[in-house]
């Protein structure tokens, strides 16, 4: 959770990022205000089958320039997995 906060402190803005618009604690719960993605996750992708090599490329590159902007701000998702991760545009299956 310390790491969400921080991202919203840093006013993350990259389109491959989600954009955490208010993060707060109250009554000993944390809750946090973020951006709404309308996109499949990576991990129903990959359920519906193999992915072409291209959009493996493609998927790749966005996470690949997500977590670089990041790491330049000092934010560590600490947390990357299929589930996390939202694409824009569903793919073709192979």
């Amino acid at each position: 959770m310390q790491q969400l906060f921080q991202e919203a402190r840093a006013r993350v803005d990259h389109p491959n990022v989600i954009r955490i618009y208010f993060a707060d604690k109250s009554q000993g719960m944390s809750f946090f205000a973020m951006e709404l993605i309308n996109g499949p996750r990576l991990k129903e992708l990959l359920g519906d089958g193999q992915l072409l090599f291209s959009d493996v490329v493609r998927v790749g590159l966005w996470i690949a320039g997500a977590l670089q902007y990041m790491l330049r701000r000092d934010i560590v998702h600490g947390d990357i997995k299929p589930s996390n991760i939202f694409t824009k545009d569903r793919f073709s299956a192979a």
